[in-house]
């Protein structure tokens, strides 16, 4: 198999597997270089992110951008956040449900889900965006940025594997199952989408969540087809061997005439 599992580093508090630990520390690094450049952002698009104008305008994702060949926008945007609080809640839910979805895919194909995550959920703004376009003839300047939609859906994954897992949630008194979870998640992003006024991008939100739930559905048919991929690959380089060599290599495995004892 092309996926592999890395050894755990253990905390006090609970274990992190490899690939969730990499992706914290990188996203916590880009905050820090955040920090490190942060300048006043005048008019830029996200004004209350720390970063300096470039870092913030040139990572985060906004659609207009995109459409002008900002392509990298999708994957480095989830790799800004807008302050302490947004990296901390995000990293923590990371934290508390992806080292379950990375022991079921293994370490390679996690990242991939993450970003396949991250991606195919903030791509989702394209929608409202060509539908304000549409409605009032401009478009939205908005950006966006944070690991929300990737976390988001790391909880999806968490929550097919197993949606009958009991957790904890602030400040309910009592024990809810992975698929309640969701189904509250949901819930809160459409009232959020519906009351407006909110800086947290609801789009990103329920298309990182969608984009968890297809990758796990369809993950079975992705993982036969690669390896039925990588089986025809190894077949077509493996020689085969001739029945005369191979009797030849049997018999020369039992053959001790002629060689010398060593003590």
């Amino acid at each position: 198999m092309s996926d592999y599992y890395q050894q755990e580093v253990r905390f006090g508090f609970g274990a992190v597997t490899h690939a969730v630990q990499r992706i914290i520390v990188i996203t916590t690094g880009v905050f820090v270089l955040q920090l490190l450049l942060d300048i006043p952002l005048g008019d830029a698009y996200v004004r209350d992110a720390p970063g300096g104008f470039w870092l913030t305008e040139y990572g985060s994702f906004a659609a207009k951008d995109v459409l002008r060949g900002f392509l990298w926008e999708p994957f480095t945007y989830m790799l800004l956040h807008a302050g302490l609080s947004h990296l901390f809640f995000n990293m923590l839910m990371l934290f508390m449900f992806g080292p379950e979805v990375e022991r079921v895919l293994g370490s390679r194909q996690f990242v991939r889900f993450y970003v396949f995550c991250g991606a195919g959920g903030v791509l989702v703004n394209f929608l409202p965006f060509y539908l304000y376009q549409s409605l009032y003839g401009r478009t939205i300047d908005v950006s966006v940025l944070g690991a929300s939609g990737a976390v988001l859906g790391v909880i999806m994954a968490f929550a097919m594997v197993e949606p009958n897992r009991k957790l904890f949630l602030f400040p309910l008194p009592f024990p809810i199952t992975a698929r309640w979870l969701v189904i509250i998640i949901v819930g809160m992003n459409i009232m959020t989408g519906m009351n407006g006024g909110s800086n947290t991008s609801v789009a990103t939100h329920l298309g990182g969540l969608g984009a968890g739930y297809l990758y796990m559905k369809y993950r079975p048919i992705l993982n036969r087809r690669r390896w039925r991929r990588g089986s025809i690959v190894r077949e077509s380089k493996a020689p085969t061997a001739k029945p005369d060599e191979l009797g030849k290599a049997v018999d020369n495995i039992f053959e001790f005439k002629g060689r010398g004892k060593k003590h």
